[in-house]
């Protein structure tokens, strides 16, 4: 069964994600970040203008997929935090809105 998540990449961030090669995340996603899960990169809307020209957008918006590799205990973690090994990592070449006209758009096609 193919499993499918979001996972967000924040500007200013106290996990230690290195996109498109390492996710940082906290034990409750231990059942779904598991290896093959297949993820979509979403980030929030632009709150410190020193990170505009770091984004491909200042609104939120979803810009890469990706496959989940093996994860690995964070050593240092009191909580059970782990690291993900991120695969097949693609930036899209535009950013696909969080929502369209103030909807969100689910569909398909």
């Amino acid at each position: 069964m193919n499993k499918y998540a979001i996972i967000v990449e924040n500007d200013e961030s106290e996990w230690e994600d290195v996109k498109g090669e390492v996710y940082h995340y906290p034990n409750t996603y231990r059942n779904i970040l598991t290896p093959g899960c297949q993820v979509i990169y979403y980030k929030r809307k632009l709150r410190d203008p020193q990170y505009s020209d770091s984004r491909l957008s200042e609104e939120p918006h979803y810009f890469g997929c990706a496959v989940i590799g093996e994860s690995v205990n964070d050593s240092l973690s009191k909580k059970g935090d782990l690291f993900c090994e991120i695969t097949k990592y693609k930036e899209f070449d535009s950013t696909v809105p969080f929502k369209i006209d103030g909807a969100y758009d689910v569909s398909i096609g």
